[in-house]
């Protein structure tokens, strides 16, 4: 039986994404009703006015062991989000994208959708990733 391929929801802006989600201005993501592959162009329009992180959610293939958030067994970033006390924040299920193929809905079931769409990634501060939440 062959493995499932899982996306990453918190991919960066880069050649091979796809662009699912928009953070409002509450900070909150909004999803879109279906991924956009992102086109050098798009990139390139993300990166104007700052990090396109702080801005968009981006998806791609999950790279597991080549990513630096991988724990050995799992996505550590979901894991962390769920670490905070998000409970009074946690939002509505929204309609995703991803959600059949999502690294993050795979490993911990629709409770990782009520906590995602507080989450903001900006991989471009001090080169490295940088957790946000919509606190």
């Amino acid at each position: 039986m062959k493995k499932q391929q899982l996306a990453c929801p918190s991919a960066t802006n880069s050649s091979g994404a796809s662009l699912f989600g928009v953070v409002n201005v509450h900070g909150v993501v909004s999803f879109l009703p279906e991924k956009v592959e992102l086109t050098e162009e798009l990139i390139e329009l993300g990166n104007q006015s700052g990090s396109a992180e702080s801005k968009f959610r981006y998806t791609s293939k999950c790279v597991e062991s080549g990513c630096n958030q991988w724990t050995g067994s799992a996505c550590g970033v979901i894991h962390q989000l769920k670490e905070l006390d998000l409970s009074e924040m946690e939002q509505k299920v929204q309609r995703c994208p991803i959600k059949n193929e999502c690294r993050w809905f795979f490993q911990e079931g629709i409770s990782a959708c009520k906590i995602c769409p507080l989450f903001v990634a900006d991989f471009l501060e001090k080169g490295e990733g940088k957790m946000e939440t919509a606190v």
